[in-house]
């Protein structure tokens, strides 16, 4: 169907699922608001991790950005004058700054300081780089398959009985400048980066 030239933005991000993946992420933020600080999750190797209710918002809303990856219209990608390879990647920066300070401020309502806040962006953006990666190779199954994946492994294996946190389920330890800003740093290139990428589907050939 024709889309008109000063409407052709706005219908690009309906059919991106920008708006509903927007509500649902604030959804999930606020909801986590709510929650009690910490949660206690049963480690494999015995005893109990405490938890911070901020990775599990986090993990939530990071696979908020997968519809809006995997979804779209080629066929209008295809014919519009605009720089989409632009505004792919402008979409997927923006989707990340929003998301992030959603998490923040979940984190500062729940009483936690401006470290636990970083802590929660860093989860955010390194499981965002993650599902993004699955969904881009298996489709939005495999994105939130991963996320589910990776949140079970930390909160049931992450952790040693005396609490200390193992080196692949860093979103669960407190927030250190490094290794943590390097993370942040590579894992939102990812996210761009994805966003930015063609559509694996851009090459068949569609109808008006």
């Amino acid at each position: 169907m024709p889309v008109r030239a000063d409407g052709a933005v706005a219908t690009w991000w309906r059919r991106r699922l920008v708006p509903p993946a927007l509500l649902a992420a604030a959804g999930a933020a606020a909801a986590g608001a709510l929650l009690p600080a910490t949660v206690l999750t049963p480690q494999l190797r015995g005893g109990e991790l405490e938890a911070t209710t901020a990775v599990v918002v986090s993990f939530a809303v990071a696979t908020c950005l997968v519809p809006p990856l995997v979804a779209g219209d080629v066929a209008l990608e295809a014919r519009s004058p605009r720089p989409v390879r632009a505004l792919r990647a402008g979409l997927g920066a923006l989707l990340l700054v929003v998301t992030c300070a959603l998490v923040v401020a979940s984190a500062l309502v729940r009483g936690g300081d401006v470290s636990a806040a970083a802590a929660a962006a860093r989860t955010l953006v390194v499981t965002a780089a993650l599902a993004l990666t699955a969904a881009r190779v298996g489709g939005t199954t495999a994105g939130f398959s991963a996320v589910l994946a990776y949140l079970g492994c930390c909160l049931f294996a992450g952790a040693s009985p005396d609490g200390t946190v193992e080196a692949w389920a860093r979103p669960l330890a407190p927030w250190r400048t490094l290794p943590d800003l390097p993370l942040v740093v590579v894992g939102a290139a990812v996210v761009v980066a994805l966003f930015a990428a063609r559509p694996r589907h851009a090459s068949r050939r569609t109808t008006d």
